[in-house]
């Protein structure tokens, strides 16, 4: 038994970042520990291990407190036995016992042999007496999800969730977030927040909307929820994207659903967080250290600044005449301002509300009026591709006109249309809202009148592709010599934009400004088009400041084909290629490179990420920035596009 404790050997050494002192009880004697400070995270939320800090042995063993992780924090019952030197833990009707200095242990009453043997330690600064287990072994025990990152010498643990989603049992490994209103905790009846593409879904069938003082109706028949709180309204549907906010249609960033527990034998309806909250007028936070949705009736950090002309105001004194207002039954809006955009009018095109259309039906053609325009050059499409979002643009101011006009629609394509005019761009603005992505193209303009085809975009475009510009926004990506990355990799997708005129290719960009997208929305962009390839570029950098040369990575999980079984690693192939012999560069390490990157991992279509070259390489930047240098990358790019596109007719 003494052996084995000698043997645990821990890392010291005068580079050490951390060190505190401790009474081993089997040995006897005061230990110093020198070695790497670690963390623990338990469902996304860091354990506080002040007063009992990890070990981690020269194994590589993360030793930590029974207690302050797993029981604690993970919520197990720990117990020590000071007669047999026996740390229990109970989790979950599970049994494990750990004997201090012996690798012996039992689980559910089965002998199982631990990696290290665990020890009884005092920690001499807080005085606190810890039982250290090796942390990895009791986690997996207990099906616990547990991750070492070596870079940041912490631990990351979850715990796995058991939900049913649309008929699917599985096991949820997210952060599991807490709901607080005005400060005060919300019961959520044994459940939780759970986080779906960055969102933070909420129980709605919690008292969170009693505190909010919202009305909170759920339809089972039909799926439909309806929240209203103080004027606002929010109308959601199980299973869409759509939402109504004041009867105006807009895209949540995540469906509504049903989450069943079967360990409670209960269904709840769950709704996005911060949408729901902060359309109905509310201030919502999201704290990433405590994994919970902070929701207050305004921001309490706010400072409030009274207005002396307050006294004086009757009420009406908005700019607006008392009768500029909205009216659901009539759809008409004329009064108020969104972004800077004037709304003009709203066309429901179905009665009620409509949440979906009929995938197997799509196609639709509208014709409207546009009296006021005599060349087809005055018009143009544009689409916003996250919002579901077509977009008629007319020069000139054209609100007189469509305050009155009615926009008949008749198909099932389009659930809502919107006019709104845009005073500094001098824009009339028509809105088509569909609740999924369309195709949409001016079919003809005669006399006047403009016909438009509605479809899916593979039904309209033979040739679709996705073009991102990595970064952008407040991240720059890699910087050097003055430069950021973020906009290297715009300038070459714009000359793409460029080079992909008059080629018959529709192509799609995730930003063509410097705006910020999370990556798993520009991995989105493939899906909702039904793209035939998914082209990232970046521009690389490394510490290495002799580092240099092009690759082309790919996600071996995708397993996405196209163009007669076209595949990632084949795109990434024909592209590095393609990059060498136009740009002559060196190949950097083995030039096609396996990574599971999320745009290429995620991405529905064959995916590859771009390194044009290391602008931490002096020399190298300086070719980098140069217009021509990156005319030539998007002219890499585009030929080999081309020359696929042409093999596979």
């Amino acid at each position: 038994m003494l052996l084995v404790v000698i043997g645990i050997g821990f890392i010291k050494g005068e580079d050490a970042s951390a060190s505190f002192k401790y009474k081993d009880y089997l040995l006897k004697k005061t230990v110093e520990y020198t070695g790497d400070p670690l963390s623990f995270f338990v469902d996304g939320n860091i354990v506080d291990l002040s007063e009992e800090p990890s070990m981690l042995s020269d194994r590589q063993i993360a030793y930590a407190s029974a207690k302050a992780v797993f029981g604690d924090a993970v919520g197990a019952k720990v117990k020590y036995s000071k007669k047999n030197r026996r740390i229990t833990i109970k989790y979950n009707g599970h049994v494990l016992k750990l004997y201090i200095g012996s690798t012996e242990a039992e689980f559910d009453g089965e002998p199982v042999e631990a990696p290290c043997a665990p020890m009884k330690i005092k920690y001499k600064s807080s005085k606190v007496i810890a039982y250290m287990v090796p942390s990895r072994f009791v986690s997996e025990l207990f099906g616990f999800n547990y991750n070492w990152n070596e870079s940041e010498k912490a631990v990351s643990i979850r715990i796995p969730l058991e939900i049913e989603i649309n008929g699917v049992t599985g096991d949820y490994l997210g952060t599991k977030g807490k709901l607080y209103f005005e400060g005060n905790l919300i019961d959520q009846e044994g459940t939780c927040s759970l986080i779906f593409d960055n969102t933070a879904m909420i129980n709605a069938d919690s008292s969170i909307f009693d505190e909010a003082i919202v009305d909170y109706d759920y339809d089972e028949d039909t799926g439909i929820i309806e929240l209203e709180s103080d004027g606002k309204s929010i109308l959601y549907c199980i299973g869409s994207r759509i939402s109504y906010v004041d009867g105006l249609i807009t895209r949540n960033p995540h469906a509504p659903m049903v989450v069943g527990y079967p360990e409670l034998g209960e269904e709840f309806v769950y709704v996005p967080g911060r949408f729901s909250f902060e359309n109905l007028g509310m201030y919502y936070y999201w704290n990433a250290d405590t994994g919970s949705s902070e929701i207050w009736f305004s921001d309490p950090d706010a400072e409030i600044i009274e207005d002396p002309a307050d006294e004086y105001n009757d009420g009406h004194d908005d700019g607006y005449s008392d009768d500029e207002s909205f009216d659901k039954d009539t759809t008409e809006y004329t009064g108020d301002e969104s972004n800077g955009l004037r709304l003009v009018n709203v066309y429901n095109t179905t009665e009620g509300y409509k949440f979906f259309v009929d995938y197997d039906n799509c196609e639709q053609r509208l014709t409207i009026d546009l009296p006021m325009i005599d060349d087809v050059g005055d018009i143009e499409m544009r689409e916003d591709i996250l919002s579901c979002l077509n977009e008629l643009v007319i020069q000139g101011n054209c609100t007189e006109y469509f305050k009155d006009y009615e926009i008949e629609n008749t198909g099932e394509a389009i659930l809502q249309i919107q006019v709104y005019y845009d005073p500094v761009a001098n824009e009339t603005l028509i809105r088509f809202y569909s609740d999924c992505v369309m195709g949409c193209e001016i079919e003809d303009f005669t006399n006047g009148k403009t016909t438009l085809h509605f479809d899916y975009v593979k039904n309209i475009y033979k040739k679709v592709i996705v073009i991102d510009a990595g970064h952008g926004g407040h991240d720059p990506g890699a910087v050097s010599y003055g430069y950021e990355e973020a906009a290297l990799n715009l300038k070459v997708v714009q000359n793409v934009k460029e080079l992909l005129k008059d080629t018959g290719i529709k192509a799609y960009f995730t930003r063509l400004d410097d705006i910020y997208l999370d990556l798993h929305v520009r991995a989105d962009f493939a899906g909702l088009v039904g793209a035939d390839m998914f082209i990232s570029v970046h521009h690389n950098s490394s510490d290495n400041t002799n580092a240099c040369g092009t690759s082309v990575y790919y996600g071996g999980l995708d397993t996405y084909t196209s163009l007669n079984g076209l595949t990632s690693a084949e795109l990434a192939y024909r592209m590095e290629e393609a990059l060498l012999e136009k740009l002559e560069t060196e190949r950097f390490s083995t030039g096609i490179i396996d990574r599971n990157f999320v745009v290429v991992r995620d991405s529905e279509a064959p995916a590859i990420l771009i390194e044009v070259g290391f602008i931490s390489n002096k020399a190298e930047c300086e070719r980098l920035v140069k217009d021509k240098f990156s005319k030539k990358v998007a002219t890499a790019i585009v030929e080999t596009v081309l020359d696929i596109y042409n093999e596979a007719e």
